[in-house]
């Protein structure tokens, strides 16, 4: 079940970067899947800055 939501969400975030619009559903989508990873993920730092580094290539300072 958990393959399938990482499936999932890669085809959506592939589907939003083809597009070319603005990266709102993704934005969305992290949030959706915010619990799921954080059970999954031991370390729920390392995925806010992913999440920061795909969404806000400009927030770097928060290292």
């Amino acid at each position: 079940m958990i393959g399938g939501l990482f499936f999932g969400e890669c085809s959506v975030e592939q589907q939003v970067q083809y597009s070319g619009q603005p990266s709102l559903p993704l934005m969305k989508l992290s949030l959706l899947s915010w619990n799921v990873r954080g059970m999954t993920i031991p370390s729920r730092k390392q995925f806010v800055h992913g999440v920061l580094q795909r969404t806000k290539p400009d927030v770097v300072f928060l290292q």
